[in-house]
């Protein structure tokens, strides 16, 4: 059975999900266990480097050749998504993340 409950203490309008587990099965624990998991929204500069990213990774990607051919581009691409992963997407995003996008778009840049 799955509730959602508007969380009060944040500030940004996100919800916290509540699942509780335990079954009918033989062998399942009589009593009920319960998960809890965060859900938020992301922050809309963040979701606007997602996008310049994903428009990078398309111009990386659209020739076979492209990569090997622009190792450094490659690299700029690869440690922007990875930067991007894990990063928190409910703040604004941070310094670093915002040079290796650019990096990655001046590198881009030279190649077409």
């Amino acid at each position: 059975m799955l509730r959602v409950v508007t969380d009060a203490v944040s500030a940004e309008g996100g919800a916290l999900l509540l699942a509780e587990s335990g079954g009918d099965h033989p062998g399942a624990c009589p009593a009920r266990t319960v998960s809890v998991r965060y859900i938020s929204k992301m922050n809309d500069n963040f979701g606007e480097l997602k996008g310049r990213i994903r428009k990078l990774n398309e111009l990386l990607s659209a020739e076979p050749d492209r990569i090997l051919g622009n190792l450094e581009f490659a690299r700029a691409v690869s440690q922007a998504q990875r930067l991007v992963r894990d990063g928190d997407r409910t703040r604004e995003p941070s310094q670093v993340l915002r040079a290796a996008v650019e990096k990655a778009e001046l590198l881009g840049r030279a190649i077409r």
